[in-house]
């Protein structure tokens, strides 16, 4: 039932008089600095990471959507707790199957577990267990990360506009211009209007419900996922009544969990990944029915989606290191491998380009991909580090001229590429530690994204001879 967020609290209005943070003095362009040393991805903190981290946080110290590891008023997790939890957990914890998570791997998370509690409570460390290499994935030498130095100031503009919704998540441009992103910190939906330069912000009607995927239909209607646990929803905005309506994913057969990303089919239906749920959504807006699609790999973590022009959707599968292919009028699903799955590149978001090419992001390598269907080929680029780490690629975005926009955690920065010369361009970030996720770019051809790490709209603009 729709609810009227006068209800929920007094909406939030803030000018930009003294709030709004321009951007410094555009830096002069200067030599490429080095990157920093590769990431070991043998190591016991890389495993935790990789599967425990977004749920139980990087300390252990728990999260809104997932309990505390250490500190426990119960006592320390113990190897024995941690294997049984990973195969049969409870409440909503997802399982991890021995083909996504070994028994040899699960030895190091457990002592990495271990090594956290050490930290919060002072225990004891056990001895690190032996595990042989032969048990963990072969990795083979990843290409050179090129030297390329930022763009010239002279060619671009940036700004950076603090927010007052506090840090975000996505961001979408709507058909008016104005830029919404969901407030996941502060669990509010938020809007900039690029005109009069100012933020508004509604608390969504579910407490804590940590909003996260976003899309504006054509009508102006802004849809968003819900991620707060147990309370997995999508929700829908109308920006001229104020008004919330929300809609519950089943809970049987299965729990949805996590509905992620979001994106429209052409009958303006939300579709949306489910990234604990293994599988895809839709929800018909005319009925409100919910549709799953299925993956056929198990805690493949769906992360990215995309509707091509033929109606089929394409996911990213972060975990599962595959591209999968959905066709919804017969919900039969194709999976294709990336070819150095088994060293983990780690899928995460993706975009389409008007050629039909899929386009994403290789986090865990830090490298541009492309997939193309017609001739199953894939290619890879590594992305610049701009000095800083070499991995971490996030959000993907293709502009009308089949250019490639990105952004790029470890070297703090958004970046262009250029498919026909295959050269980068890097637009550095005013703040430290942005960490833009999903970006989009408006009509006019500027691109938006907002900070996670900080609490920064972000707005860049490049000049037509620029990069």
């Amino acid at each position: 039932m729709p609810t009227n967020v006068a209800r929920l609290g007094a909406l939030l209005t803030i000018g930009l008089a003294g709030l709004m943070a321009a951007a410094a003095a555009q830096p002069l362009p200067s030599a490429p600095r080095s990157a920093a040393p590769e990431i070991d991805r043998t190591t016991a903190e890389y495993f935790y990471r990789r599967h425990c981290a977004g749920c139980h946080g990087g300390d252990g110290r728990g999260t809104l959507i997932g309990f505390p590891l250490v500190g426990r008023p119960a006592g320390a997790i113990t190897r024995e707790l941690l294997h049984g939890a990973l195969r049969a957990p409870l409440q909503m914890m997802p399982s991890f199957p021995r083909n996504v998570v070994s028994e040899e791997i699960a030895e190091l998370i457990a002592h990495h577990i271990a090594v956290l509690e050490h930290r919060a409570s002072g225990a004891p460390v056990p001895p690190r267990p032996e595990v042989p290499a032969s048990a963990l994935r072969a990795l083979h030498p990843l290409p050179p990360v090129p030297a390329v130095a930022p763009a010239d100031p002279k060619t671009y503009e940036m700004r950076e506009y603090e927010s007052p919704c506090g840090a975000g998540h996505s961001v979408a441009v709507a058909p008016d211009g104005r830029v919404w992103f969901t407030g996941i910190q502060q669990h509010v939906l938020a809007v900039f209007d690029p005109r009069g330069e100012r933020f508004r912000c509604w608390p969504i009607p579910t407490r804590n419900g940590r909003p996260h995927g976003i899309a504006v239909d054509k009508d102006g209607f802004v849809w968003f996922t819900v991620t707060g646990l147990p309370d997995n929803k999508v929700a829908m905005f109308d920006p001229k009544t104020e008004l919330f309506a929300e809609h519950f994913l089943p809970q049987r057969p299965q729990p949805y969990l996590y509905p992620h990303t979001l994106a429209f089919d052409a009958e303006r239906n939300p579709v949306f990944s489910l990234e604990y749920g293994d599988g895809a959504g839709r929800i018909e807006r005319r009925t409100g029915r919910f549709e799953y699609f299925p993956l056929p790999t198990l805690r493949a973590r769906p992360y990215g989606i995309q509707v091509a022009k033929s109606g089929r959707l394409w996911i990213a599968e972060f975990t599962g290191n595959k591209i999968a292919e959905i066709d919804p009028k017969s919900g039969k699903a194709s999976e294709h491998v990336h070819p150095r799955a088994a060293e983990d590149p780690g899928l995460r978001r993706l975009a389409l380009d008007s050629k039909g090419g899929v386009w994403f992001s290789e986090h865990e390598f830090g490298s541009l991909g492309l997939f193309e269907p017609r001739s199953k080929r894939w290619t890879s680029w590594r992305a610049p580090a701009n000095g800083g780490r070499p991995s971490e690629i996030y959000a993907v975005n293709v502009d009308r001229r089949d250019v490639i926009w990105f952004s790029h955690f470890g070297g703090n920065y958004v970046g262009r590429f250029d498919p026909k010369t295959e050269k980068f361009s890097v637009y550095p970030h005013v703040s430290a530690g942005m960490n833009c996720r999903l970006m989009d770019i408006a009509p006019d051809g500027v691109l938006w994204c907002m900070g996670s790490g900080a609490a920064k709209l972000m707005r860049l603009s490049v000049k037509p001879a620029g990069g």
